[in-house]
C-alpha cells in the first residue's frame, strides 16, 4: 500500500501547507495556511510525524503577564515619576507634604524618595529642621524620557503575553507588576519524504461511505481512503463514578448480600441520640467544643419524651446492678444540637425502631473538629453496623469483621486490639496490616452495654456494633498516602485510577 493512499484529507492539506511554508512553522500559522482550526492542525501534524512525513516539536516559552497592580501603574504612571512630577510642579517640597500632593501612600513615598535619592534624581535638604525634597537636573531629564519599564508595561497592558529582557523582567517581578506564565507551543516542518510525496502529486480520496453515496451509486466511481488500524489514537475517557463512591457502593453491596438493612439518619443530631442514648456521660471530653461542632441556630432539639426518663435513669443510677455515672443528668444538655460525630447515632435510633432479630447498617458522613493531616479529616465517612439478636456473641462480632475485611475487602492480615468505648463492653479496634506501613487502625467495635440497649428496647439482648472508618480504608485500597486525596478532583488521577 502506497503511503499516499493512507492520508486523510486533512493530512493532505497540512502537508501541502508545510510544503508551501518551506521551513519550520508554528501551528498557529500552520492552521491559517491550511485553513483549519489550530487543534486540528496540531493533531494532524502529529499523525504526519508518526508516518515520517513531518516533524513536530513541543516548545515551552516563559512569558510575562501584567498583574492588576501593574495595570494600575500603567494607567497612573510610575510611582517615582508621579512623585517627581509633583515636586517639579510645586518646586522644593517638604517631605511630609509629598504624599498629599502626589496621591501616593506615605509609606510608599518614603521608599520612592529613597530610590530617587540613590539614583541622584532628587536631593534632600534640611531647612529649619524640615526635610525638603528638591528635583535635580538629572531628575528633570528622567521625567522627559520613557523608561524600559514603561515600555514593557504598555506592551503587557494590551493583554499581550510576551518575553521580556532579563533586567526588566526581574524588576517587574520584584515590584509585582508582572507574573510568569508558561505557554506550550508546537512547531512543525515537512521532511524530505513529505516533500517527495507532495512533488509526486497528492490525490484526495473519500474518507467515509455515507448513505447518500450508497443511494446515488457514486460509490462505484469514488476512491476511498484505507485506514491504518494500528495508528495511535487518544485513550477513551468514559464517564464513571468517583472512586470513593465506587468503594461506598461496593461496601453497601457487601452488607446487603450479608442480609443487612440500610438505614440513614440526620447530619444535624441531638446530643440525646449522639451521646446520651449511647451511655456517654455528659461531662465526657469527647463532647467538648474541641471535638464537636455545636449549632447555635437552631440550638435546641426535640427529643423522644418516652425514652428520656429511661436514659436519664441509666445515667444517674445504672441498670441491672450497675451504678451509672452518678450526679444529675441534665435534660437541657440532651437537647443540644450538633453535627453528628459518628453514625452510631443511627444505630441508637435503629435499636429504638426495630425488634430483634435485626441487622442494620449505614454508610454516611460524620463531622469532627479535627486538625487536618494525612489521616484525619473534619468531614469523613463511617460504616456503621449492628446485629440485634439474643443468640449472638463476641465471637460472632469478630467473625463479621473478619468476613468484611478479609473475605470481602481483600486484606490479608487482620487483628483485633482490646479497646475502651463508653457504650460497648467487650470492645476492640480492628487493624489491618499494610506492607511497608505496619498495622493501621480502621475503626472500633464491641457489644453494646445494657445501659444502651435496655432504655431503648426494654430488652437485655446482646447487640453487636461497629463503626469503621471508610476514608482510611479507601486510601489504602486506592494506594494513596494521604486521606485528603479522596476529595481532590485531579482529573488525570480520576481518569487513570482502577479499583482493585
Amino acid at each position: 500500500m502506497a503511503i499516499n493512499e493512507d492520508l486523510h484529507s486533512l493530512e493532505i492539506r497540512v502537508l501541502k501547507a508545510l510544503s508551501e511554508a518551506g521551513s519550520e512553522i508554528g501551528t498557529d500559522d500552520l492552521s491559517k495556511l491550511a485553513g483549519i482550526e489550530k487543534i486540528s492542525a496540531t493533531r494532524t501534524a502529529y499523525f504526519l510525524s508518526t508516518k515520517g512525513l513531518a516533524t513536530l516539536e513541543e516548545k515551552t516559552d516563559v512569558l510575562f503577564k501584567i498583574t492588576d497592580e501593574g495595570l494600575q501603574v500603567s494607567i497612573d504612571g510610575l510611582p517615582e515619576k508621579r512623585v517627581l512630577s509633583s515636586i517639579a510642579r510645586i518646586g522644593n517640597s517638604p517631605l511630609s507634604k509629598i504624599p498629599a500632593i502626589s496621591g501616593i501612600d506615605a509609606k510608599f513615598v518614603s521608599i520612592t524618595i529613597g530610590h530617587l535619592k540613590k539614583a541622584a534624581l532628587v536631593e534632600l535638604l534640611k531647612i529649619d529642621g524640615e526635610t525638603i525634597v528638591s528635583i535635580t537636573p538629572r531628575g528633570e531629564e528622567f521625567l522627559k524620557m520613557r523608561t524600559p519599564e514603561e515600555e514593557a508595561l504598555s506592551k503587557l497592558s494590551s493583554g499581550e503575553e510576551t518575553p521580556l529582557p532579563e533586567d526588566i523582567s526581574a524588576l517587574l517581578l520584584h515590584r509585582k507588576w508582572a507574573e510568569l506564565v508558561e505557554r506550550k507551543s508546537h512547531r512543525a516542518k515537512i521532511t524530505e519524504a513529505g516533500l517527495a510525496l507532495v512533488a509526486g502529486g497528492l490525490k484526495e480520496k473519500e474518507n467515509s461511505l455515507t448513505q447518500e453515496i450508497l443511494k446515488s451509486g457514486r460509490w462505484k466511481e469514488l476512491e476511498f481512503r484505507s485506514y491504518d488500524v494500528s495508528a495511535p489514537v487518544p485513550a477513551p475517557v468514559p464517564g464513571k463514578h468517583h472512586p470513593l463512591h465506587s468503594i461506598i457502593d461496593r461496601i453497601r453491596k457487601i452488607f446487603l448480600q450479608m442480609g443487612f438493612t440500610e438505614e440513614r439518619g440526620p447530619f444535624v443530631e441531638s446530643t440525646f441520640w449522639c451521646f446520651d442514648a449511647l451511655f456517654q456521660p455528659q461531662d465526657h471530653p469527647a463532647r467538648d467544643l474541641a471535638d464537636t461542632f455545636y449549632l447555635s441556630n437552631p440550638s435546641v432539639a426535640k427529643v423522644p419524651g418516652e425514652l428520656v426518663p429511661k436514659v436519664k435513669a441509666a445515667h444517674e443510677h445504672g441498670i441491672i446492678g450497675s451504678k451509672g455515672w452518678g450526679g444529675t443528668w441534665s435534660e437541657s444538655v440532651t437537647k443540644q444540637l450538633v453535627l453528628r460525630t459518628h453514625t452510631t447515632s443511627v444505630s441508637a435510633r435503629s435499636l429504638a425502631k426495630y425488634k430483634p432479630p435485626a441487622k442494620i447498617f449505614t454508610i454516611d458522613k460524620v463531622y469532627r473538629n479535627e486538625t487536618l493531616d494525612y489521616k484525619h479529616l473534619a468531614e469523613l465517612y463511617q460504616v456503621e453496623g449492628i446485629v440485634f439478636d439474643e443468640s449472638v456473641n463476641f465471637r460472632n462480632l469478630l467473625g463479621y469483621l473478619k468476613e468484611f475485611y478479609v473475605s470481602q475487602m481483600g486484606f490479608e492480615k487482620v487483628r483485633f486490639r482490646p479497646a475502651y468505648f463508653p457504650y460497648t463492653e467487650l470492645s476492640v479496634e480492628p487493624e489491618v496490616f499494610i506492607e511497608g506501613k505496619g498495622w493501621m487502625e480502621l475503626g472500633g467495635a464491641g457489644i453494646f452495654r445494657p445501659e444502651v440497649v435496655r432504655p431503648l428496647t426494654g430488652l437485655e439482648y446482646p447487640v453487636l456494633a461497629w463503626g469503621l472508618g471508610l476514608d482510611r480504608l479507601a486510601m489504602l485500597k486506592l494506594a494513596q498516602t494521604d486521606v485528603r486525596s479522596n476529595y481532590q478532583n485531579d482529573l488525570a488521577w480520576l481518569r487513570e485510577v482502577v479499583l482493585p
